[in-house]
């Protein structure tokens, strides 16, 4: 190569690239701070690629929707979390102390009984008279019935403590089965979605379990049918999405909302053209149904989807995984929406 030729490691073409990539990390920070979003590195990810190459991706006000939607989301999930613990950190304080308390009654009644038995251990002997006998026996029953009626009192609270306790294992279990199931629609929430997919992964390296396939469906236009047809309309969209995902696939299948208007659908023993019939079919039966607005008797309508299928791979992990099906979604999406794309 003569020496007056550019490489593509020449200092001019490396400055470029990081003047570059300093414009866009700028325009994404800027964008970050003018619509008060989380800086999340999800958040940071997304908008960087939109920025990076915004003809392949969602417009600019679709994308802002969509991540505001799924990170109100989890900052709402981790909130609801750390009030959970707290209520029952302090609940268990609470009986503990109740414990304590009981328990040291108890001690100091034993102690005492105790004391009373040595004195009349002591005290007692083959010379003593009988009076002395009659006032240690005397004593010793008064003993007893202090510490009978002490032990009652601390068997009723052990009960007490253990129904209680009983009470507040119930409770944790139903706010850990809510915390995995989102509220709207009943399915699965983001939450139970990557505890699947990390347990999911975790079994295909170590070959317990055959390949399966992650799609990723989005409502199209959702955000216009909001703004149209109000947001009740939508949620009810959003409860018949969940409804279509759930009717057709099998019980070992796993279906979720993933955020916003997005869901997700784990399809195991399948290949990547399998896992795209599968979702095709779900776009074309939901296509199908007549959606109709309640309160006006208004026919809306079709509601369409686009998704993505990405097939596991040996050394995926979550988020490269998921990162291919999001691609494909957002293919099907720049192609036209209503279609599903598979990752390549």
């Amino acid at each position: 190569m003569p020496p007056n030729s550019t490489s593509a490691s020449s200092p001019t073409t490396v400055i470029n690239t990081i003047n570059g990539l300093e414009d866009l990390a700028t325009s994404t920070l800027k964008t970050i701070r003018a619509h008060a979003l989380p800086a999340t590195p999800h958040i940071f990810q997304r908008l960087f690629r939109h920025f990076s190459a915004p003809q392949a991706d969602l417009p600019l006000n679709e994308l802002l929707a969509l991540l505001a939607a799924q990170d109100v989301t989890t900052a709402d999930a981790l909130a609801a979390d750390a009030e959970v613990v707290q209520e029952g950190a302090l609940a268990l304080r609470d009986e503990a102390g109740r414990l304590v308390t009981a328990l040291a009654g108890t001690e100091a009644v034993l102690a005492r009984y105790g004391a009373v038995l040595d004195g009349c251990a002591s005290t007692l002997g083959p010379k003593n008279s009988e009076s002395l006998l009659v006032q240690s026996v005397a004593l010793l029953a008064q003993e007893t019935a202090r510490m009978s009626a002490q032990n009652n009192l601390l068997v009723g609270e052990l009960r007490a403590s253990t129904a209680r306790v009983g009470k507040l294992r119930q409770s944790l279990a139903v706010v850990r089965q809510e915390a995995s199931v989102d509220g709207l629609t009943g399915i699965g929430n983001r939450r139970a979605f990557d505890a699947r997919l990390r347990r999911q992964l975790g079994q295909a390296k170590r070959n317990e379990a055959a390949p399966f396939c992650l799609v990723l469906l989005d409502v199209d236009h959702f955000k216009r049918f909001n703004d149209t047809h109000g947001h009740r309309t939508g949620d009810r969209v959003l409860r018949l999405v969940a409804q279509m995902l759930t009717a057709n696939v099998k019980g070992k299948d796993f279906v979720a909302r993933y955020g916003g208007e997005e869901f997700a659908i784990l399809l195991g023993d399948v290949d990547e053209e399998t896992a795209a019939a599968i979702a095709r079919q779900i776009c074309s039966r939901l296509a199908a149904k007549k959606i109709v607005k309640r309160e006006t008797g208004e026919e809306i309508g079709a509601i369409t989807l686009s998704g993505g299928v990405s097939l596991v791979r040996v050394n995926d992990t979550q988020s490269s995984l998921v990162e291919r099906a999001d691609r494909a979604l957002y293919e099907a999406k720049h192609e036209g929406r209503n279609r599903v794309h598979v990752a390549r």
